[in-house]
C-alpha cells in the first residue's frame, strides 16, 4: 500500500518541495497532502487539482504516515503537541527544520522512523544541496528511496552523524547568502566603474553562474582553477594581491564559523 504524503508547512521550503513533486510527479497527486495555517500560502495548490488541502494538521495527520515538516523551527514545539496524540507510531517524518534534532523529533512525536534534512533554498530550481541524517530505525531500504526522490531537488549527501548538520547550515544553508554578497559587491564594483546598473548586474551573475559551472562540470579544484587564470602581471593577479592583502579567504572563513557556532547554539536549544 502507498500511504499519502503530508506537507506540513508550505512556506519558502515546503513550498519548494511541492512544486517539484508536482512537477516532477514523483508521488501520486490523490495522494499529497498540503498542509500549512495560513490559508494564502495553500490558494496557488486550489486549482482543481486533486491533491488534498488542510488548514488543520490534526486533520492531515490522521490521514497519513509519512510526513514532510518544514515549518519554523520556533513553531515546532506547538505543532508537536497538537499532533502526537494522531500519529500513528509507524509514521515516517522527513524534517527540514534547522536546529530541531532527530532525538526531539522522535520524544516530541512517538515516532521512531526520522529523517533530518539540511535543503538550501536552490532546491527551488532543483539545484539544492541537502545534507541528512537519520534515525536508527530507518532502513536501508528506506535510504535507497529517499534518495530516489531527493535528487530531484539537487545533490545530496549522508551524514551518520547528525552533528555534521551543523556544519551543513553552516556552509551551504547559508550560502545562497554568501554568493548573493558576492553578486552584489561585483555588481556594485562594475557601477562604480561606470557600467549601467542592469548590466553590472547581468555580468556579475552570468560570471559567478559560469564559473560555478566550470568548476562542478570540470572537476577542478578551486586551487587549481585559480593558478590557471591567473596569468603573472595580469589583471587577475592584481585583483588577488587585494584579496590577500585584506585576507579576504579568512574573513569568509569567520563568516562560517560564525554562522557553524549559531547553528549549534539552536540546537542544543532543541
Amino acid at each position: 500500500m502507498k500511504y499519502n504524503l503530508c506537507f506540513i508547512g508550505i512556506g519558502n521550503m515546503g513550498g519548494s518541495l511541492v512544486d517539484i513533486f508536482l512537477h516532477k510527479n514523483l508521488w501520486e497527486r490523490k495522494q499529497l497532502l498540503l498542509c500549512d495555517c495560513d490559508e494564502r500560502k495553500l490558494l496557488k495548490y486550489a486549482n482543481g487539482d486533486s491533491v488534498k488541502l488542510f488548514t488543520d494538521a490534526t486533520e492531515a495527520v490522521r490521514q497519513s504516515r509519512t510526513f514532510v515538516i518544514a515549518v519554523k523551527p520556533q513553531d515546532s514545539d506547538a505543532l508537536f503537541r497538537k499532533i502526537r496524540m494522531v500519529l500513528h507510531p509507524d509514521s515516517l517524518i522527513i524534517s527540514t527544520m534547522a536546529g530541531v534534532s532527530i532525538n526531539t523529533i522522535c520524544s516530541s512525536t512517538g515516532c521512531n522512523a526520522v529523517i533530518r534534512t539540511m535543503p538550501n533554498l536552490p532546491v527551488m530550481l532543483g539545484k539544492g544541496m541537502i545534507g541528512w541524517a537519520c534515525s536508527a530505525a530507518i532502513s536501508q531500504k528506506m535510504k535507497i528511496r529517499f534518495r530516489s526522490k531527493i535528487r530531484y531537488i539537487g545533490k545530496e549527501l549522508y551524514f551518520p552523524e547528525e552533528e555534521t548538520l551543523d556544519k551543513i547550515t553552516a556552509l551551504s544553508g547559508s550560502g545562497p547568502m554568501y554568493i548573493a554578497f558576492i553578486a552584489l559587491s561585483l555588481m556594485e564594483a562594475g557601477i562604480k566603474l561606470g557600467l549601467p546598473e542592469q548590466e553590472a548586474r547581468i555580468i556579475a551573475i552570468q560570471t559567478l553562474l559560469g564559473s560555478s559551472m566550470m568548476l562542478a562540470q570540470l572537476a577542478i579544484h578551486p586551487e587549481t582553477f585559480i593558478a590557471q587564470i591567473t596569468s603573472k602581471g595580469g589583471t587577475t593577479e592584481q585583483a588577488m594581491k587585494i584579496f590577500q592583502h585584506h585576507d579576504l579567504k579568512n574573513i569568509i572563513t569567520e563568516a562560517v564559523e560564525a554562522a557553524f557556532a549559531r547553528a549549534q547554539t539552536l540546537s542544543s536549544h532543541k
